[in-house]
């Protein structure tokens, strides 16, 4: 049950574990939470962070020892009303885009929308958006998307080198799932900003990417990359 409520604030298994263990145990301390989780103490470190911003775990020092224990679990309740408020706000950002998509469909004369299928052709299109957009904020509305096909992966690699080469930051709205979580290790080095909402609640089948005036949305579906740019 915990599980699944940490899963709808953007926090995963690991979160999970270091929680239950400082729950298990007041006051414990770097090594003991290592033991009881199996997890690594890089790894021991970096949940415990993720969990004091979060407001579920104080941190004190004594002797110059460092200390940690769970907080009141009406601080989970908190970041469950927090994150509800979010995706209320992001469905409705949602359904604007779509008011605006259905505006510009009934208008020829300003909707104009290209195609493109296949690695090397969506790699070169966000390459040329890259290039064109240096130094400024991308919007994603993230899928539970997840090809498995090495190619694709690497085509993932290569269009994130590219956004960070283009000192490009990514404000990004994923579903919850463990995939995602794990990654957000990564977000401050990748310049990226992750929030999570349930998955049931947001079940896009394509992945959303708002700039400005432009925006694409891609599919993997068969492990064969389409982007519609508009």
């Amino acid at each position: 049950m915990i599980e699944k409520l940490f899963k709808q604030i953007g926090l995963g298994k690991r979160e999970v574990k270091v929680y239950l263990a400082c729950l298990d145990n007041a006051n414990t301390t770097i090594s003991i939470l290592q033991e009881k989780t199996k997890l690594s103490r890089s790894t021991v470190y970096y949940v415990l962070d993720v969990l004091i911003k979060n407001n579920l775990i104080s941190e004190s020092k004594n002797a110059n020892r460092k200390y940690y224990q769970a907080e009141d679990l009406k601080n989970l309740k908190n970041l469950l009303e927090e994150r509800k408020r979010d995706l209320d706000a992001s469905i409705n950002q949602y359904d604007e885009i779509e008011k605006i998509l259905n505006l510009k469909i009934k208008d020829n004369t300003t909707f104009q929308t290209s195609y493109y299928q296949g690695i090397e052709a969506v790699s070169k299109l966000y390459n040329n958006i890259y290039k064109n957009n240096k130094n400024t904020t991308f919007r994603i509305f993230s899928s539970l998307q997840n090809p498995k096909n090495p190619k694709i992966r690497k085509l993932f690699s290569l269009v994130i080198n590219n956004r960070l080469k283009n000192n490009i930051k990514l404000k990004a709205i994923s579903p919850a799932e463990d995939r995602k979580l794990e990654l957000r290790s990564e977000d401050t080095i990748q310049l990226r900003e992750s929030r999570f909402l349930p998955q049931n609640k947001f079940p896009l089948k394509s992945d959303l990417v708002i700039c400005d005036n432009l925006l694409h949305m891609t599919s993997f579906e068969n492990d064969e990359p389409v982007t519609v740019l508009i």
